[in-house]
């Protein structure tokens, strides 16, 4: 009997070992999300994440920046790859303990192994180990005297690992993609309450969202001007269409930032017909049968009329061939020039005439070089091949050039008068903003103000596109322009000259235009 009882005894141990192994995976994931639940929230380190940054208490004390980087991608491809989040640290009073928050999400080839490092301010902090398939991870680094005594802080990322290889597949750097999620940010504990504007506005990240006051006509204005003037010292400002996502700032905790501050001044000492040298590091590729280059120049930047570009390409071919290589030039997406290139090795050259219907405000250029070989084989891979584009030069025929830019920028001195329309919301107001923005960027900072003391003739008026063909027909003597966002090209104007008597589809227009008036009567 003592036998048949063990012999039933390991019967069923070894039953139980068999179902236990069978649903390993569904046991683990219980037990981790038991002493998960018995840990702090800032302490978890797997998937269970909250939905948005945790909301800080200037009052106490507790500050939660975000990362400069929260309001674009932030992903690393491959290996090995790099990314990194960047913090500012306040300007005023002393944190007593912080540590920087950052959540993961992707996937990782099952056949891969990689490994993520995490380093602040150089000094490497923790390694994590990569899991095969979908990660979705938490790393918290408390942070030492060090850290909270600097200026910024720069979390260095880096992905190293092995890829599965793939056939035809030379230079394939796949195997994992990981995001840094935006809601990654920095927890300090000050000393004492937070006050300062500057850190105030830290805390509403590198894109601050201010509030729109709805309904208060002569406060509009200000907080317009003052959201343009405050986007020259910051990465970008936005009108917050939910007040309760607004930065907790008053119109006077933004005058003393504006007054606080310089404007941010982009020095540009590249000649602008040069675009050559605007491709920096790219004007010179290595590739295999085929490739590109993309730039851009803005017409407003030339005094004189452009006429052609003079265009010098350097070819090697690491393999001869016979076949020729297909030199093509476009000019916003129409074919401006193509040629074949018989020699594999040495330099071409050719003056493009550009002709003048092509032109646009703001331009992309593209040049591409392509082998015309047929190849053969699982793996056409292409000719191996270096091109460098040694020279690439506008050329302008000494006319002055016939737009609107070229009106406007000659206009701007004086400060300008800011009014906006009655039916002008946070979205409309932003969609402004942007305008005004871009227009300051094709021509020369513009001296906005709200006050009606401006002296200048020249005057901007923020208009819904309702009501754009009313404020139209009421237009005084002068020469009046109409501002838009072109809904074609990203992060580009379109001006056109109007008179009283123009009426615009304004079905196709964008929430709110820019009306700008000179009365001067210096162009009629």
């Amino acid at each position: 009997m003592r036998l048949l009882g063990i012999m039933a005894l390991c019967l069923v141990l070894i039953a139980g070992l068999i179902f236990g192994y069978d649903r390993r995976n569904e046991i683990v994931d219980r037990i981790a999300d038991h002493f998960e639940g018995a840990l702090l929230d800032d302490y978890a380190i797997i998937d269970a994440t909250p939905d948005q940054l945790p909301v800080p208490n200037a009052g106490e004390g507790l500050m939660i920046i975000p990362m400069q980087e929260a309001g674009a991608l932030n992903s690393m491809i491959g290996y090995p790859s790099f990314g990194r989040a960047t913090f500012d640290m306040p300007g005023t009073g002393s944190p007593r303990t912080g540590e920087v928050v950052l959540e993961f999400s992707g996937a990782q080839h099952i056949d891969a192994e990689g490994v993520l490092r995490v380093s602040v301010n150089g000094i490497r902090r923790a390694v994590k180990l990569l899991d095969s398939g979908q990660l979705h991870r938490r790393v918290i680094v408390p942070l030492n005297s060090r850290d909270l005594s600097s200026d910024q802080l720069t979390v260095a990322l880096s992905l190293d690992g092995r890829a599965p290889e793939v056939e035809c597949t030379v230079d394939w750097v796949g195997g994992v993609a990981l995001q840094i999620l935006p809601r990654s940010y920095l927890r300090l504990i000050m000393s004492e309450p937070v006050q300062a504007p500057a850190d105030l506005l830290l805390m509403a990240g590198s894109r601050p969202s201010i509030d729109w006051p709805v309904g208060d006509h002569d406060q509009q204005a200000q907080r317009f001007v003052q959201a343009y003037e405050l986007g020259r010292r910051t990465d970008d400002v936005t009108f917050a269409a939910d007040p309760a996502r607004a930065a907790d700032l008053s119109s006077e905790d933004l005058a003393v930032l504006i007054a606080a501050t310089a404007p941010t001044l982009v020095k540009d000492n590249l000649e602008p017909a040069d675009l050559a040298a605007a491709l920096g590091l790219q004007r010179s590729r290595e590739f295999e049968g085929q490739t590109r280059w993309r730039i851009t120049f803005d017409q407003s930047n030339f005094d004189e009329a452009i006429r052609a570009i003079q265009l010098t390409l350097t070819l090697g071919s690491v393999t001869s061939t016979e076949e020729p290589w297909l030199v093509v030039a476009k000019l916003n997406d129409r074919l401006l020039f193509s040629e074949s290139l018989v020699s594999s090795d040495g330099q071409f050259d050719q003056n493009i005439s550009i002709p003048q219907n092509l032109l646009m405000d703001q331009n992309v250029l593209t040049l591409s070089l392509r082998h015309t070989a047929q190849l053969d084989g699982p793996c056409p891979n292409g000719v191996p091949a270096v091109a460098e584009v040694t020279k690439l030069t506008l050329v302008t025929n000494g006319d002055k050039p016939t737009n609107a830019y070229a009106d406007l920028v000659h206009l701007i001195g004086d400060p300008i008068t800011v009014t906006l329309g009655d039916d002008i919301g946070p979205l409309e107001a932003q969609v402004a903003l942007d305008t005004v923005t871009l227009l300051a960027a094709r021509t020369q900072p513009l001296p906005l103000t709200a006050e009606n003391t401006a002296t200048g003739d020249l005057s901007v008026r923020v208009v819904g596109r309702d009501h754009l063909n009313a404020v139209l027909t009421g237009l005084e003597n002068g020469k009046h322009w109409v501002a838009v966002v072109s809904d074609t090209i990203r992060n580009d104007l379109e001006i056109v000259a109007v008179t009283p008597i123009v009426k615009i589809d304004t079905n196709t227009l964008p929430r709110a235009v820019l009306v700008i008036s000179d009365t001067s009567g210096a162009l009629n």
